[in-house]
């Protein structure tokens, strides 16, 4: 969203407060070493501003200095233009009806700490930083609690919220495209309108054990910049659109959706966990997981609809490719819980083998569910694996049985006299309906294209239209 859409967005929020501004008085701050905020004689005219007056921070000063609010107090208005001040409130409380504004030529910073920024609940106070054409700003929370109806960040301005801040927005946030927040404490973005979005064309950083939450599940976010989520950071949203990148890393790092769609990039690192009604990763889209992150389903399921996902990890849930789709299966597999695997005729499982898949892992383990297979198995080797007479690959383990077939086998080339062979077979000392397909390699005859031994395969089996079966012969 550019600028000037955000603008847009909080015109009326303008209009009251340029309203307001009519009436208030600017105090410009004075004193460049800092002081007390509550004295007169650090402030033009020789009086600190009261509930009608907007305090303007902008000396152009050399340096940062510290102004310290020595009891609470009420002001119209917070304005910050070409300085780099920091408001240490000092457990006191500064009230205001208006806003906070942070825009400034060159840099400009305000930092508020040890205390509590509020608005008149009756006025709809906002917080703007950089949201000037050309203007730059940045707010630091350390410390503090603040609570404001909504907030516009522009392209040259950051939020950064630590050391237990609190940042309470009861309209929800607007981040342009080069703004950026970055959260260690607790942002809070509501929206009065129920069902309300959010869009997030900047960067956004949630870490070191910080919680962002949108509305609940009330709430559509859209990421369209880079949003990463890191370091025991959460992120809560309910629907959730990604058609730029999402980073999950860092052990215990979470994000909570409702119905999520991927038309971008989605990495879901070591030790994280993406909680979700459903996950669809649309073309163009990809859904990237670490082999100990997990996708954790609370109703719908993930499907690959015409995108790809790159696994090693589990799925608390059920796996469906389709419409073109690409599941391609890491070095370690995937393992679900609850859930079975679905593969129409137009789309493609990839699995690359190497010589740890000799030890007996199942690339893909459906722990209770069952295995709906058509289009395409396609299988690549690792680095210079070459496979050797009697090698036996375990692929699919389904806990609920086969159904169907690949109808196209794409396999590595192997050295003369050799050749694939495949079988599902009933697992072992197991229960009823457990069942595993496998590669093997067996002695053959070598062809212009390895697939077409497994096809042959199947053609004197006897498979054509047949809907299960046990081995190849």
């Amino acid at each position: 969203m550019k600028t000037t859409q955000g603008l847009g967005i909080l015109a009326s929020l303008v209009f009251v407060s340029c309203a307001s501004v009519a009436h208030a008085t600017v105090i410009d701050w004075s004193n460049t070493s800092g002081g007390d905020f509550n004295n007169g004689a650090n402030w033009a005219g020789g009086t600190a501003p009261g509930a009608s007056d907007t305090a303007s921070f902008n000396t152009n000063a050399d340096s940062s200095y510290t102004v310290s609010v020595s009891e609470d107090t009420r002001i119209h208005e917070v304005s910050v233009q070409n300085d780099d001040v920091v408001i240490d409130l000092n457990g006191n409380n500064l009230i205001s009806q208006s806003s906070i504004s942070v825009n400034g030529h060159t840099d400009s910073r305000l930092t508020l700490k040890n205390g509590v920024w509020d608005r008149e609940r009756s006025e709809k106070a906002t917080i703007w930083v950089a949201s000037e054409s050309g203007a730059k700003g940045s707010l630091a929370l350390e410390g503090a609690w603040v609570n404001a109806h909504s907030a516009l960040i522009g392209n040259e301005g950051e939020i950064v919220i630590s050391d237990g801040s609190h940042l309470e927005l009861s309209n929800g946030i607007t981040l342009e495209k080069g703004g950026s927040i970055r959260v260690s404490g607790t942002l809070e973005g509501d929206n009065d309108d129920r069902g309300g979005v959010t869009i997030f064309d900047g960067e956004v950083v949630v870490e070191d054990g910080g919680s962002f939450y949108m509305n609940g599940f009330e709430h559509r976010t859209v990421i369209n910049g880079d949003m990463s989520v890191l370091s025991n950071g959460d992120f809560y949203t309910g629907d959730l659109a990604i058609s730029g990148n999402l980073e999950m890393d860092g052990m215990s790092s979470h994000v909570f959706a409702q119905d999520v769609t991927i038309t971008g990039n989605v990495s879901v690192g070591f030790g994280t966990i993406f909680d979700a009604h459903s996950i669809t990763v649309l073309s163009g889209g990809v859904l990237d997981q670490d082999r100990y992150g997990v996708l954790w389903m609370t109703g719908g399921p993930v499907v690959v609809d015409g995108g790809r996902y790159q696994a090693s990890g589990a799925i608390e849930g059920h796996l469906m490719n389709v419409n073109h789709g690409t599941v391609s299966i890491g070095e370690e597999g995937i393992y679900t819980f609850a859930g079975g695997y679905d593969q129409d005729i137009t789309s493609t499982l990839e699995i690359t083998l190497g010589e740890e898949d000799l030890l007996g892992y199942d690339r893909l383990y459906l722990h209770e569910g069952d295995a709906v297979l058509d289009g395409t198995l396609k299988i690549d080797l690792w680095e210079s694996f070459k496979p050797k007479l009697g090698d036996e690959f375990r692929l699919i383990f389904a806990g609920a049985g086969f159904e169907g077939m690949f109808s196209n086998f794409v396999l590595p080339e192997l050295d003369t006299g050799l050749a694939w062979t495949w079988g599902i077979e009933e697992v072992e000392s197991s229960e009823d309906g457990e069942e595993r397909f496998s590669l093997k390699v067996v002695e053959g005859h070598s062809v212009p294209e390895p697939y077409t031994l497994v096809l042959m395969t199947i053609g004197l089996a006897g498979f054509a239209g047949a809907r299960r079966f046990r081995k190849a012969v």
